[in-house]
């Protein structure tokens, strides 16, 4: 079984991919005047870094399973 720290650390590259793909692929279209509905992508990453922060600073509390 993961500890908490394997597992907030697995939620960094998902946040890490997401965030900046939303910024780009929202506005990728030369005519944009507006990002479209991609930018939620931002959203979607933004929980996830908060989930693993959540989850890795539990375990880092939690300490070593005995």
């Amino acid at each position: 079984m993961t500890n908490g720290r394997s597992c907030g650390r697995g939620f960094r590259v998902p946040a890490a991919t997401l965030v900046p793909a939303a910024f780009f692929l929202s506005v990728v279209s030369p005519d944009a005047t507006a990002p479209n509905a991609l930018i939620y992508l931002a959203c979607v990453g933004a929980v996830l870094l908060a989930a693993g922060v959540l989850v890795l600073g539990i375990g880092l509390v939690r300490g070593p399973a005995q």
